[in-house]
């Protein structure tokens, strides 16, 4: 009778610990549901390139500034200057630049929500309008005359930031070569990592469940919970190297 008093109890354990370690889990994809689908690890908006397949980025007039061609492939403003104007607002297309618009909205421009994801039946995503002039960054750019520097300008009113240049720059269209240890990339495998044992937080409640209801010694349970725990723990560290580092 005591012994099948200590498996309900163990039952009872592992129960609750099934619904807070899913509580937790929803908890998470609440919050950082729109990061982890914006990974460059997810095929579905990204293209073999790490280049977000999806969305367009406008200016405050409705000029295109990087949009996605019909083979996925992150193209860019037909202008030179404009390109090198709007670079640290817009993004390169490999992500290097972790507050540009491409990286820091990825999650918008893939049209992600909790009901379905980053699905859209025309898989083309969402337009995102900045509140800069792509106009007013032109000529910012020009008035720099290739010194190192940067220029702002918003609308004190509304907080609008309207110019945002930052030099010295590069063509997006025309990028230089990345070089491998970028902390983006660290960045990227940090979150991928985090993710992977997110994956892992599902097996183990079930698991627990399943040992206890098939009579399983108590020994191994508590071997199991510890990896559980264990995993929890890994989980988190690696979000937070991920929030630091990108």
């Amino acid at each position: 009778m005591k012994r099948i008093e200590k498996r309900a109890g163990v039952c009872l354990i592992l129960a609750a610990a099934l619904v807070l370690g899913l509580c937790f889990y929803v908890l998470r994809y609440v919050i950082y549901g729109g990061k982890w689908v914006s990974l460059a690890a997810n095929r579905h908006l990204y293209n073999s390139a790490g280049q977000l397949s999806v969305g367009r980025v406008l200016d405050r007039d409705g000029d295109v500034l990087s949009w996605a061609d019909e083979n996925g492939s992150r193209c860019y403003y037909d202008g030179e200057t404009v390109r090198k104007a709007t670079l640290h607002a817009v993004g390169d297309a490999e992500g290097k630049i972790g507050t540009g618009a491409l990286v820091a909205f990825a999650d918008q421009l893939s049209g992600y929500n909790l009901i379905t994801g980053a699905y859209s039946l025309q898989g083309t995503g969402n337009d995102l309008y900045l509140t800069l002039d792509a106009r007013y960054n032109y000529i910012a750019y020009n008035a720099l005359n290739g010194r190192k520097g940067a220029v702002g300008v918003y609308n004190y009113e509304t907080g609008e930031i309207l110019c945002m240049v930052s030099t010295p720059t590069f063509d997006p269209a025309n990028a230089p070569a990345i070089e491998e240890g970028d902390e983006r990339n660290v960045s990227i495998a940090n979150a991928a990592k985090a993710k992977a044992f997110d994956a892992m937080l599902l097996v183990y409640p079930p698991l627990l469940l399943v040992l206890a209801l098939a009579g399983v010694e108590i020994l191994p349970l508590l071997l199991v919970a510890a990896a559980y725990l264990f995993t929890v723990g890994v989980s988190i560290y690696w979000q937070a190297r991920y929030r630091r580092e990108g």
